[in-house]
């Protein structure tokens, strides 16, 4: 099941991006820091142009997806945007990761935006993220560069 996430989800929640981080070729090189994401979900679980879905599966949460919904730079149309989305390994391969994209596009599209962004940073199996959002009728937009790395 696709639900908002709540403040008892956050510990969880911070398991789950631990997690994430951990497998990210682009983020396990960073310090994880658990009181910085706690306050980013607090923030935007209390936030309605937030979202922090959660799929759970009796009560045990098997994946996360975090986005927000703001006024665009350059005009006040709305644009959202995801900052997370991730499944764990042992449960990749199921439902979950289409079913909160479709939560998000929902969301979207119930907030009013004009543009809907959702992507993959992490450098963990671009190829499969790519089928899967190009399945549910996301179009590629462009690229990301690193530099980090140099």
């Amino acid at each position: 099941m696709i639900r908002p996430a709540t403040h008892d989800d956050i510990d969880g929640l911070i398991e789950l991006g631990r997690a994430m981080a951990a497998e990210s070729p682009q983020f396990s090189r960073m310090p994880y820091s658990p009181s910085k994401v706690r306050a980013m979900l607090l923030s935007l679980i209390d936030n309605p142009r937030g979202f922090v879905r959660v799929a759970d599966e009796g009560g045990q949460l098997v994946g996360v997806m975090v986005g927000a919904c703001t006024e665009h730079w350059a005009c006040d149309g709305l644009a959202a945007f995801d900052l997370v989305l991730f499944v764990p390994t042992t449960r990749r391969g199921g439902i979950h990761a289409a079913r909160l994209l479709r939560a998000f596009s929902d969301w979207s599209r119930q907030a009013g935006a004009h543009i809907v962004t959702a992507g993959v940073s992490t450098g963990t199996n671009p190829e499969q993220a790519d089928r899967l959002y190009h399945g549910l009728g996301f179009k590629r937009l462009g690229s990301v560069f690193d530099l980090s790395g140099r």
